[in-house]
């Protein structure tokens, strides 16, 4: 009996405990059920706020949307705006350039309208002064050719023997003088354009072959080398006329002796005219330019 009652005396006090324990675990409920619904209050009211969030992102991020669109047009246009500007400026300094260019060009042009015609000018005036020394060169020739075989026999018989010898001297002198031209005239054309002078021995004489349409040269006039042009007659030399002809052989030559030699020294006079005649023309048909250097 008294364990049982031990034991229920245990019990009470344990079920007091529990009793106690109920009332700390009901109060501990109530309060958990106050906090419950103040979370739930709380809840309700974070949702709204939450969806209040939402609805408030849902219209930034449509307003960014707008803002990124007009923002995207704007730049566009900047873009559109600054292309006009750029191509604006750039068709100002295309213009400019292209301005400055055809005004340059202008004047480069109206330079080369100067230009050439000052060269058409010089041109002009080069070639009237080519033509001028041609002319002379040609003159100079041909000024060596105007004694004329007009009247010869008459004005010999009407000359006295020393009248003779003093003609005959005159004769060698012109020969000479002819010769001498001959010979320049050679060395020039040696010198510069040798191909004129591809000389061919014939019966006649000497004859030019490709570079002057086949001239013939007199057999009095020769040859012998490139190096030295010499030209004479067979009979009569420079020298020889020189030397052969005294003050004392016009009184000891016969009349008839004289006319000969006279005779002769004229035969061959003709032939160096028309010899030198020859020569210019195929000079002139050829290379005139030689003349230039004569």
């Amino acid at each position: 009996i008294n364990a049982i009652e031990l034991e229920l005396k245990q019990t009470q006090h344990d079920n007091n405990l529990l009793k106690n324990n109920m009332k700390s675990l009901n109060s501990k409920i109530e309060n958990l059920d106050d906090l419950l619904q103040d979370s739930q209050i709380n809840c309700n009211n974070l949702s709204d706020d939450n969806s209040k969030l939402l609805e408030q992102l849902r219209l930034q991020r449509e307003e960014l949307e707008q803002e990124k669109k007009i923002c995207a047009e704007l730049n566009e246009q900047l873009m559109i705006d600054s292309s006009k500007q750029k191509m604006g400026r750039t068709l100002s300094r295309t213009e400019s350039i292209l301005k400055n260019s055809e005004t340059r060009i202008q004047d480069l042009d109206s330079q080369m309208r100067s230009l050439k015609l000052e060269n058409d000018r010089l041109k002009q005036q080069n070639e009237e002064l080519e033509a001028r020394l041609l002319s002379a060169h040609v003159n100079e020739g041909r000024s060596l050719l105007n004694t004329t075989d007009e009247s010869w026999a008459a004005e010999l018989e009407q000359l006295s023997k020393d009248e003779l010898m003093k003609k005959l001297r005159e004769q060698f002198r012109v020969n000479d003088r002819y010769r001498e031209y001959i010979e320049r005239m050679l060395m020039v054309i040696m010198e510069n354009s040798p191909q004129l002078l591809e000389v061919k021995c014939s019966a006649n004489g000497l004859s030019i072959g490709s570079g002057m349409s086949a001239l013939t040269f007199p057999k009095e006039i020769s040859t012998p080398s490139p190096l030295t042009t010499t030209l004479s007659t067979p009979t009569i030399t420079a020298k020889e006329s020189n030397s052969q002809i005294t003050p004392t052989e016009s009184t000891n030559e016969p009349i008839i002796y004289l006319l000969k030699r006279l005779d002769n020294e004229h035969k061959t006079n003709k032939r160096l005219r028309d010899y030198i005649d020859t020569l210019l023309i195929g000079i002139l048909m050829n290379n005139p330019t030689i003349l230039e250097k004569q």
